[in-house]
């Protein structure tokens, strides 16, 4: 636990070399230990309880630690303990003024997933239950992560129904 918390506070400090080291030691460690390290929340922090490591460094718009936690395969499926099934790119999409972050997930082997989520509740009174990363980034006015988000096919399917097709 020592570990996870040194993690998760390094996280929120853009300490990069801490978090390195981390993600060094557990590298190799079995597959329960790691996500438990990465997968730790503090029950105790005021405004942050709950959340993971990852969201940390997402809500801080800090792509150098987004990028090494994404590599130690960090759970980008859910970051928070809020029950409104928000994943990592809903969060980018909500905290982020910079596209860096969003870069790296869609660059990750869930992004067809994580742009295709609906929201399970709402966020405040501004984001609805049932919305998309994109849905989120549209309410927010990030018209950058809109554009990336809109250039991707997944985020095409839902809107017409079907996906469009390239004749070449």
């Amino acid at each position: 636990m020592a570990v996870a918390m040194m993690l998760w506070y390094a996280s929120q400090d853009h300490q990069v070399d801490v978090v390195e080291a981390v993600v060094a030691k557990i590298q190799h460690a079995d597959l329960d230990r790691r996500h438990d390290v990465l997968e730790w929340t503090h029950p105790d922090h005021d405004a942050f309880s709950g959340n993971t490591s990852l969201f940390n460094a997402i809500f801080d718009d800090d792509h150098e630690i987004v990028e090494l936690l994404l590599a130690a395969r960090a759970d980008v499926t859910k970051v928070t303990g809020r029950r409104d099934g928000w994943n990592a790119m809903h969060e980018v999409c909500y905290f982020t003024e910079s596209t860096k972050c969003l870069q790296l997930l869609l660059q990750h082997e869930k992004a067809p997933v994580l742009i295709k989520e609906k929201s399970t509740g709402s966020h405040g009174t501004e984001i609805p239950a049932g919305s998309t990363p994109m849905d989120v980034a549209r309410i927010g006015g990030r018209r950058s992560h809109v554009q990336m988000l809109s250039d991707r096919p997944e985020a095409r399917i839902g809107r017409s129904g079907s996906r469009k097709r390239k004749h070449e």
